[in-house]
């Protein structure tokens, strides 16, 4: 019994050593508040498990960005490749990534759902 105890807790070590089951697809399901939708870095996001991700733009004609993350005490950390740093106060709620942000004199909430594809 103990021996598989041992293994649980190793395996949940890996869990959250390689960032809490965050990596994945995520795609953009709504925006609060609404009139905050322009101010949304992301309309989808891949974050890889090899510390890089990956994320579309909402404006049209935008290029996609890239670089890396740090996710941990409730904060996602993305770091682009142009050097430009983006910190998200971060909940992983099952399928649900939500990232908050201030704006104005409210917070932010994006709500981005993981693709099962």
């Amino acid at each position: 019994m103990r021996r598989s105890a041992l293994a649980v807790a190793a395996c949940l070590s890996l869990v959250v050593v390689s960032g809490c089951g965050i990596e994945g697809k995520w795609s953009l399901q709504r925006v609060k508040p609404t009139a905050a939708r322009p101010n949304v870095a992301y309309e989808a996001l891949t974050i890889e498990q090899d510390g890089t991700f990956y994320a579309q733009n909402q404006q049209p004609g935008a290029e996609a960005v890239s670089g890396t993350w740090v996710y941990g005490d409730g904060l996602l950390v993305l770091r682009q490749q142009n050097g430009e740093r983006l910190t998200y106060g971060a909940d992983l709620r099952g399928d649900h990534l939500i990232l908050k942000q201030p704006w104005d004199d409210h917070i932010l909430i994006a709500n981005y759902k993981r693709d099962r594809h």
